[in-house]
């Protein structure tokens, strides 16, 4: 008697389940490893140079008052504005922001100013708060495929990709609101799926809270909000029902709970640090590098803006071939699910990217990036998800085909693997502005190789307190502007100009009758004559 056809199926869908539940465990621990593995090893560089001022209570303008033109000082001294002191408080964290960064929301600044009064202000520590965020997104990944799709593999599968993500790992290990962002969007969107489907009170005002959470987290949260409004009136078919009165009356409480802050945002002041949103750049240039934002979600050898070409080129096939997939899975996903499932997977997907992706587009502009777009990567994310784990259970398809799509699902989180492998072993990463800071650690080693060293500092005062995180402690510094002349005391054996301009090397080989020699980058040394 022939064994039945239907047995055998269901039999090998179990076994797939377990293949599967076992594979995710082992990419989760990997993802783990990954966004634990030597966190401090990374530069310290320049916007987590600004987190530890703003979560010290400092501001730039009291630096440069206090340091510019002044006596040297110890590398210790330096660093004070970078520590958690009992002098500042939360108040002036918050004070800090409003005043230089107000583009800069404060809730993560706040959490990170009390994570690092309880555990010290090493970088393992001040970063290891961005890896707990990063780490209780995982379980959120999950627990919003449940809500959306109601499968335990598609649940499964976006987790795995979520944990071995290259943009994701990344900027888990970075002292910046990044990750915090992700976890915030997903709670978000897990608790708008539960308010409407309970439609309780309660239930939307736990949505409301998540909304505060995050706006006071990230601006940009206020482009999730505009696609969750979108979501809801589809859904709801723009009718007026209990469930879209309730969503309005929470949206309305959350946008009155963050007005204290739009306000801030609107002071005659204008944020600081968007500088490099200003670089023009062609329709193709906007293209390339939307391709490489997109496709690190799931692939990254750590190509850079500044790199040429030719190293461009060689990961092109690569690129092409994860944007091919991703394009077909958004396709997939809208073809075949329902309106509410790929609606709500769409708000996560591009209420962030697609705004950036026009203002780029039509506006010449670079406004898209990596670290701004997670929670879009997320979306699409969830997006293969979907398309790897209906493809690979479909019974009407050929078991040829359905192990096709296995071996694209593990290739997938084979070049995830890769890509954070690779990452792990390099100092330097396209996220860390290689281009302008890529010789700082050499610059620190040499200095910390020197005897009796001082270092004449030029430029803006967080280049210099780049190194300064590299420095040991018996390296002196002092902070100049271009016009001044260091004096050469004797109590140094050798010294050192970090970022000097031209006319500032000149002015100090005419008036302190020295060479000065170029050593690496931006660090040049004084030479007798």
């Amino acid at each position: 008697m022939s064994a039945d056809p239907n047995e055998n199926y269901l039999a090998s869908d179990v076994r797939l389940h377990k293949r599967l539940r076992v594979s995710v465990a082992v990419v989760l621990l990997v993802g783990v490893f990954f966004r634990l593995y030597s966190i401090d090893y990374h530069l310290y560089w320049n916007d987590e140079v600004y987190t530890s001022l703003r979560i010290a209570g400092y501001q730039v303008t009291e630096i440069e008052d206090e340091l510019r033109d002044q006596q040297v000082v110890t590398v210790a001294e330096m660093q004070k504005y970078q520590v958690v002191n009992s002098t500042r408080t939360v108040r002036d964290t918050i004070q800090g922001l409003a005043d230089e960064e107000p583009q800069l929301a404060p809730l993560y600044f706040v959490l990170a100013r009390q994570w690092v009064a309880c555990f010290g202000n090493s970088i393992t520590a001040i970063r290891s708060l961005s890896v707990l965020f990063g780490l209780l997104a995982l379980p959120c990944v999950y627990w919003l495929c449940r809500e959306i799709f109601d499968s335990s593999s598609v649940g499964l599968i976006a987790t795995a990709l979520f944990a071995i993500s290259p943009a994701q790992v990344t900027f888990a290990q970075e002292a910046r609101p990044y990750s915090l962002f992700v976890l915030i969007v997903l709670v978000s969107s897990i608790a708008l799926l539960r308010a409407m489907r309970f439609d309780s009170a309660g239930s939307w005002a736990i949505y409301a809270v998540t909304v505060v959470l995050g706006l006071y987290t990230q601006i940009l949260f206020g482009l999730v909000a505009i696609g969750q409004a979108i979501y809801v009136f589809a859904v709801t078919r723009f009718a007026v029902c209990r469930t879209s009165l309730r969503y309005v009356i929470a949206s309305a409480i959350a946008l009155a709970a963050f007005l204290p802050w739009i306000l801030v945002i609107f002071k005659d002041r204008g944020p600081q640090g968007t500088s490099w949103t200003q670089f023009p750049q062609s329709f193709m240039d906007c293209l390339t590098r939307w391709a490489g934002i997109v496709s690190r979600g799931f692939f990254d050898l750590g190509v850079a803006l500044t790199d040429s070409l030719a190293v461009k080129l060689s990961v092109l096939p690569l690129v092409a071939l994860v944007l091919l997939l991703i394009l077909y899975s958004i396709y997939f996903l809208i073809r075949t699910a329902p309106l509410q499932q790929w609606l709500i997977v769409g708000t996560v997907a591009a209420s962030i990217a697609l705004p950036l992706l026009i203002m780029d587009i039509a506006l010449g502009r670079r406004y898209g990036t990596t670290r701004y777009i997670l929670p879009s990567i997320v979306g699409l994310q969830i997006c293969m998800a979907y398309l790897l784990s209906a493809k690979i259970s479909d019974s009407a398809s050929s078991p040829r085909r359905r192990v096709l799509w296995q071996a694209i699902g593990v290739m997938l989180l084979l070049a995830g693997t890769i890509s954070c492998a690779v990452r792990s072993r390099n100092e330097m990463w396209w996220n860390k502005s290689p281009g302008k800071y890529g010789d700082y650690p050499q610059i620190a080693a040499i200095v910390n190789q020197s005897d009796q060293p001082v270092v004449y500092c030029f430029g803006p005062w967080r280049k210099t307190q780049m190194i300064c995180h590299r420095l040991d402690p018996n390296v002196h510094l002092q902070l100049l502007s271009d016009e001044t002349v260091p004096r050469l005391s004797t109590d140094f054996n050798e010294f050192f100009l970090f970022n000097p301009t031209e006319a500032a090397r000149s002015n100090v080989e005419q008036n302190c009758d020295v060479r000065v020699e170029q050593t690496l980058g931006s660090l040049w040394k004084l030479v007798q004559r």
